[in-house]
C-alpha cells in the first residue's frame, strides 16, 4: 500500500469547500501511531496527513490499482460501483 501511495504523489490540492468522502479508505500507521489516511471515491483520491486534507482526480485504472493494493474483494467492489 505504501508503494502505491508513494507512486501517486503529484497533482494534490486542498479542496475549496468540503472534503470529498472516499468510498474505500485505508489508515497508514507507523507502529501504533496513525500517520495518514488514503482513500478513493468514484473519480478521486483523498488523503489526510499532517492535520490537513488533500484530494486529486483519479482515473479508473488508478482507482483499480488502489483497490488491488488494498485487497478490496468483489463484494466491496459491488458496493463501490452501485
Amino acid at each position: 500500500m505504501v508503494a502505491f501511495v508513494d507512486a501517486h504523489r503529484d497533482n494534490w490540492g486542498t479542496p475549496w469547500f468540503g472534503v470529498p468522502v472516499p468510498t474505500v479508505e485505508v489508515q497508514l500507521f507507523d507502529g501504533q501511531q496513525p500517520r495518514a489516511s488514503f482513500g478513493a471515491g468514484k473519480d478521486f483520491f483523498e488523503t489526510q496527513r499532517d492535520g490537513a486534507f488533500f484530494s486529486r482526480r483519479a482515473s479508473p485504472g488508478e482507482i483499480q490499482g488502489f483497490f488491488d493494493a488494498a485487497n478490496v474483494d468483489d463484494e466491496m467492489l459491488k458496493e463501490y460501483t452501485k
